[in-house]
């Protein structure tokens, strides 16, 4: 398993990443960070490769300092590991 950090505009993205095969990537609920993931992320590994990361202002991740994207924090994140797709595993919530 690798533990790192990406510098994005405006901050610092927390992600781990594990296993070999098609790319999963983990995205946690609003109110928790990736750590949601523990019980799943090393089962999933076994059969592909698991991306899960603290979304801004989350878990290990830096809060925002300015106006920021959480879709360009996850393609600056995909693109810094190499993946062009990858599918996506996250939490629906309603307003």
């Amino acid at each position: 398993m690798k533990l790192s950090y990406l510098q994005v505009r405006g901050g610092n993205l927390y992600y781990e990443t594990a296993g070999e095969g098609p790319p999963l990537v983990l995205i946690h609920a609003g109110f928790l960070d990736c750590r949601m993931w523990d019980e799943q992320f090393q089962l999933f590994a076994k059969n592909s490769r698991a991306i899960r990361y603290d979304v801004r202002g989350y878990g290990r991740s830096s809060g925002p300092s300015e106006e920021y994207s959480d879709t360009e924090d996850l393609l600056a994140l995909l693109k810094h590991l190499d993946t062009e797709r990858a599918n996506i595993l996250g939490i629906l919530q309603w307003r």
